[in-house]
């Protein structure tokens, strides 16, 4: 059994809801591969220094899941990646994504507790702050 999370990168503003179903769509049918966005890549490089893809693993820390939880190798979706790990260092790992994800500016979806985290920047509720108004408009 292993704890599932996903990051994903958009660049436009997104509800919770349609954040949902574009992972899930991503989840289904992952584009061609052509590259991933800048953050993602940083994302990754960042997470892989500090715990090591299961395939780069070396023998004597096999089963060693402080020095790599995965459970399988992070699957790489062009916008996005899924990410495998033991079930028990879940949460650990999950901590650290999501801390990723904000300073990356992506989005983090737990798929264990269906929680999602989007970035302020993308949220559509985020509306740009209106041009002030000529002292005299806000009287009439």
């Amino acid at each position: 059994m292993s704890f599932d999370l996903v990051v994903w990168h958009t660049s436009k503003p997104i509800t919770e809801q349609q954040a949902r179903a574009a992972i899930d769509q991503l989840l289904k049918e992952p584009p061609p591969t052509k590259g991933e966005p800048a953050n993602v890549t940083a994302l990754y490089n960042e997470l892989t220094a500090k715990w090591p893809e299961i395939d780069n693993v070396p023998p004597e820390h096999e089963g060693d899941f402080d020095y790599s939880p995965w459970s399988f190798a992070i699957q790489r979706l062009g916008p996005g990646l899924l990410m495998h790990c033991v079930f028990a260092k879940g949460h650990t790992v999950a901590n650290h994504v999501l801390d990723l994800t904000r300073k990356h500016g992506l989005i983090f979806y737990d798929l264990q507790d269906t929680y999602i985290d989007i970035p302020e920047s993308l949220t559509k509720s985020a509306a740009p702050p209106e041009p002030p108004k000529p002292w005299y408009k806000k009287f009439f």
